[in-house]
């Protein structure tokens, strides 16, 4: 959804992202919350609510792609 590696910036500059998500152009500023990675997300407002489910999608679609599968579970 975005070719930027966040976890490869340095957090102790606070690094603002201009970049685009899902084809959204976004404002990102990468940070840390309770020892996780997280990540602010700005975009123009009439984007917001796409940009979210889509995000959540694939969000979605990547946890359930790295569970493992069991014999005999179906797609």
């Amino acid at each position: 959804t975005c070719s930027v590696d966040f976890r490869a910036l340095d957090l102790s500059v606070r690094p603002v992202v201009l970049t685009s998500m899902v084809g959204v152009g976004v404002i990102a500023i990468p940070g840390e919350e309770a020892g996780m990675p997280c990540c602010r997300i700005w975009c123009d407002g009439t984007y917001g609510e796409w940009l979210h489910e889509t995000l959540t999608g694939v969000a979605a679609d990547l946890t359930q792609s790295s569970q493992p599968r069991h014999q005999g579970a179906t797609p």
